[in-house]
């Protein structure tokens, strides 16, 4: 399908006092047009791109207005081992070229071709196109195409043409997953009729003064079970401080149902005895209930914009390439940004919806 301009793509990186910093704009560029050919695999942005083993690769048209030299590499997505480079091709001008990998099709498994238009030494387009080697038949019934067990006991996640994939969130939470630490209560708060929002920043106030321990804790502040009223937001401006409550209870059987009609005094009442622990938000403006944040909030270095040259950026993908004198190094923390531009929007649909 052609690529179409939408977007433009930063880096930035953060000062060292603040963080730091990455700027995405450009996910899509116009340096190419690429068709991807192929009799049986499936195209359709969101749907598992499979081959079953014995079959042919795909083939990629390739079309350039600048021409240039193409090239094209063929990797294992999952180990990262490449397969096979081709020789380069000379491309004219709006010339249409058709590239395929060689050989008979590489056992199960995810693969990934790159694509890169180079005129000058410079590259001018790059991007990668995704298929996978899998018989559908073999998997166990009411397993899924699109996630199910791989080889080496881990999850296997069959991206769509483009590598779009279902994204993998075993490392989301704390520390990537791990458990979540003890740590100790050092104030204790009880429900009461009212605002309570005072009452709770001036315990997180209090608690985040306090020296860090060993691991980094101030203490945890604990809410009792029952109903606090929060008529503005909470902040929580300094590490090491947790607020927690004792539960969820048995929800279902008070939540606050709009079938009931429940004014919130008897919402509170209907909680008595259980052991659970709920924040509500009152007033008639939308806002964040929680807030943690640094002092200053988010700062970068905006010296350091540096774009992603990737053509496309897939949902789920862990990295992206960036020009050369990017300027970063290992350890720098950065910001991604992708701004919701007119032309992103309408690529979308979303300035068609009635």
């Amino acid at each position: 399908m052609p690529i179409s301009p939408v977007m433009k793509s930063f880096l930035t990186r953060w000062p060292l006092w603040a963080g730091g910093g990455l700027f995405s704009g450009a996910l899509l560029a116009t340096a190419a047009e690429v068709h991807v050919i192929h009799p049986s695999m499936e195209q359709r942005i969101g749907y598992p791109s499979i081959i079953e083993p014995g079959g042919e690769y795909p083939s990629f048209s390739v079309r350039a207005p600048t021409g240039g030299l193409l090239e094209m590499s063929l990797y294992c997505s999952e180990t990262g081992e490449q397969r096979q480079t081709n020789e380069p091709r000379a491309m004219a001008p709006n010339e249409a070229v058709i590239v395929t990998p060689t050989g008979d099709l590489p056992p199960e498994g995810v693969y990934r071709v790159d694509l890169r238009i180079l005129n000058n030494d410079t590259v001018d387009f790059r991007t990668s196109y995704y298929f996978s080697v899998l018989d559908p038949t073999a998997l166990p019934e009411n397993y899924s195409l699109a996630a199910h067990p791989g080889p080496r006991g881990q999850m296997r996640y069959v991206p769509d043409t483009r590598g779009n994939r279902i994204p993998d969130f075993s490392g989301v939470g704390y520390r990537g997953g791990a458990d979540l630490p003890n740590v100790p209560t050092v104030l204790r708060l009880e429900p009461h009729p009212g605002d309570a929002t005072r009452r709770i920043q001036e315990a997180i106030d209090a608690v985040s003064a306090r020296e860090p321990d060993a691991d980094g804790f101030r203490g945890a502040i604990e809410l009792a079970a029952g109903l606090y009223e929060i008529e503005s937001t909470l902040y929580i401006r300094r590490s090491g401080v947790v607020l927690r409550g004792v539960g969820a209870g048995p929800i279902r059987e008070f939540m606050l149902d709009p079938a009931k009609n429940f004014t919130l005094e008897q919402w509170r009442d209907s909680m008595a005895g259980t052991t659970a622990t709920v924040l509500v938000a009152t007033g008639p403006d939308h806002r964040p209930l929680l807030r943690i944040e640094g002092d200053s909030g988010i700062v970068t270095d905006d010296s350091t914009a540096t774009e992603i040259v990737d053509d496309y950026v897939p949902v789920g993908e862990r990295s992206f390439r960036v020009e050369e004198d990017h300027g970063f190094a290992p350890g720098d923390t950065v910001m991604v940004y992708r701004p919701g531009t007119e032309e992103w929007m309408s690529a979308i649909g979303m300035d068609r919806i009635p």
